[in-house]
């Protein structure tokens, strides 16, 4: 249309401009709008919690009240100001990034119309309810009215992409606790003054938002961007490191190629708590030993002691001596900050947080929350993926350190505890992973050619992965190590690139499976056909390229001298088509310098390392 007007001059006006040129904006800073009274002065962040404890009041239900005590003191506020002001209370679900309604959707959406409906006579029914979700809307005409008689709204995504009611003045947003979202735009829908002017009263002037965050620091952005703090790490490709390429490979599952979770996943999992926790799965009892006539003799009681437990008596005392978990978790607090203000202004802010005991119900749902976020590149055999692992999880928490119940979801979210179950449960699904390929046949896979890209950015599981400084040369910055597993080599092979970077452009660590990294196809002795992940791409300034894995002295005896012959044959046929790259496997057999294999094919990793040529960069 604008085309077809074609009009000498076009005057636009947004919060959020795309043009970037600064000779076409002409800027007005929010504080002049603040001033102006068209917005409200500041927004606070959960004001007036009650923080009594209350057994029978989940934090959502405590949330839900302190809003709607919050809207009902702003409007006899406006009406003592003589204002005939309806002030609005948004609440938005907890997945806005889709149009459907999820499972969680639905229950939360439930369980705040029963709360509505019951407590506070606010229903659909009566005109005081409405609902702006894709699949259904009610009671919407006139909805920005100052007069209009809805006190509450209830929806989705679709009322921050746009939506204009100046009488909006509180938000209550319901979070999963694992993606948490909050742009300024959606911000901005309670930062409106109703009349463009301030009042004597200052609660009128300020916006309100309620949420169950459960952060200690606070980041607000632009539109499109995190307002909270993700359970993500960011990674992005830093200033002056150029795109780069180089042929990989993956497995196209043929039709019919199922990759589902099945009950073998049991047993994976109860092989992954006796691998890495040391514990063991008996649940015979030993005979007991009277310990009194042995009090005298030094070390013997408690040698004895030890030897009369149970099998999970030895697990727990293993479990709290050598795994530090926290087996005494009676109570699961939420931690949410509160009386936070600020600007919806890009900026970020440390915040004091005010903790609440959870209730049953809700360490059910924060626990299969936290469970959903586990195993999703599987199907379920029938049933619910998610409910297997719970399934299996629980079990072993029973049958390796005899907690049952809540008391084992207890266990599970326990702030010490956590991270060690998401450790447990990732290595029991890579573990499952691994037997589900060994077991199909080659036939049964194809390796496809794909185009492996530097990435621009990658994103990590901040629960299992840290960034640390002083990688300043990584490709991606920050550079972000994985926490639980990272091999001595690796992290000594890292160090040694930063030390020895003067003619390094950039050099990037690899990821360990799925085809957003870089592949390289071998035959195991078995002669099954698999991939192997080079560990280190290291790009020099004069144009060559190290690729590499990194080993200890005599790793992987059987893999080992495979991969390296595969990785070098891959470099030579490359660089036959005019690359210009070099690598293989890379050892330290001295502890002191670097060595490759030799530029052939092998058939040992074992020593002697007298014809391995020495490395420096």
């Amino acid at each position: 249309m604008l085309e077809r007007i074609s009009a000498d001059v076009e005057l636009r006006v947004s919060a959020t401009p795309k043009t970037r040129s600064s000779d076409d904006i002409e800027k007005v800073q929010r504080g002049e709008v603040i001033r102006a009274g068209m917005i409200k002065e500041e927004i606070v962040l959960n004001p007036d919690i009650d923080v009594i404890d209350s057994n029978d009041m989940t934090l959502d239900e405590r949330l839900l009240n302190a809003a709607l005590e919050r809207r009902d003191r702003l409007a006899k506020a406006y009406e003592a100001q003589g204002e005939n002001i309806n002030p609005l209370l948004l609440i938005q679900l907890p997945n806005d990034t889709s149009e459907g309604m999820t499972a969680e959707d639905t229950a939360v959406a439930a369980k705040v119309v029963d709360i509505l409906r019951r407590k506070y006579d606010i229903t659909e029914e009566n005109g005081r309810l409405a609902v702006w979700l894709a699949s259904r809307k009610v009671n919407l005409e006139r909805l920005e009215d100052d007069t209009n008689m809805v006190k509450v709204l209830l929806f989705k995504e679709a009322i921050a992409l746009g939506w204009d009611c100046p009488r909006a003045d509180v938000l209550l947003i319901f979070r999963k606790l694992q993606s948490e979202e909050f742009t300024v735009q959606t911000v901005g829908r309670i930062m409106r003054m109703p009349r463009q002017h301030h009042y004597r009263n200052r609660s009128l002037n300020l916006g309100y938002v309620y949420t169950d965050i459960a952060k200690d620091r606070i980041r607000i952005v632009t539109e499109d961007q995190s307002y909270i703090l993700r359970d993500t790490i960011a990674a992005t490709r830093r200033d002056g490191v150029g795109d780069f390429s180089l042929p990989s490979v993956y497995y196209d599952r043929p039709a019919g190629s199922r990759n589902r979770l099945r009950s073998r996943f049991r047993n994976d999992l109860f092989d992954t708590v006796a691998d890495k926790w040391h514990l063991s799965f008996d649940t015979d009892l030993t005979d007991t030993v009277d310990l009194g006539d042995f009090a005298d003799i030094p070390g013997l009681a408690e040698a004895l002691a030890q030897s009369s437990e149970t099998t999970v008596g030895r697990n727990r005392r293993i479990a709290r001596r050598d795994v530090k978990l926290r087996l005494d978790a009676d109570e699961i607090e939420a931690a949410i900050p509160m009386n936070v203000r600020f600007q919806n202004d890009i900026q970020e802010l440390e915040v004091e947080q005010v903790r609440f005991a959870r209730t049953d119900t809700e360490i059910d749902t924060v626990f299969r929350r936290f469970i959903n976020t586990f195993g999703s590149s599987f199907e379920s055999n029938g049933g619910n993926r998610s409910d297997m692992i719970a399934t299996y999880l629980l079990e072993m928490i029973d049958r390796f350190l005899g907690v049952t119940g809540i008391a084992a979801k207890k266990l599970v979210l326990a702030d010490d505890n956590r991270d060690k179950f998401a450790f447990i449960l990732d290595s029991a699904l890579e573990r499952y992973g691994s037997t589900l390929e060994s077991v199909k046949t080659a036939a049964a896979r194809k390796v496809a050619p794909i185009e492996w890209s530097l990435p621009t950015e990658r994103f990590y599981d901040d629960r299992t992965n840290e960034a640390v400084a002083g990688f300043g040369h990584h490709a991606l910055l920050p550079f972000v190590r994985f926490i639980s597993n990272t091999s001595t080599p690796e992290r000594e092979f890292e160090e040694y690139i930063e030390e020895n970077s003067r003619d390094i452009d950039w050099w990037y660590k690899n990821g360990d499976s799925g085809m957003q990294h870089l592949a390289v196809p071998y035959t195991k002795n078995t002669g099954e056909k698999s991939l192997f992940y080079p560990d280190f791409i290291i790009r020099m300034k004069d144009g060559l390229t190290y690729i590499f894995d990194t080993k200890s002295p005599g790793s992987e005896p059987d893999t080992a001298h495979l991969k390296h012959n595969a990785l070098r044959d891959y470099i030579c046929r490359l660089n036959a088509e005019g690359y210009n790259l070099d690598g293989g496997i890379i050892i330290k057999p001295d502890g002191h310098n670097y060595r490759i294999y030799p530029r052939h094919a092998i058939t040992s990793t074992a020593g002697p390392y007298a014809d391995w040529t020495q490395f420096c960069l």
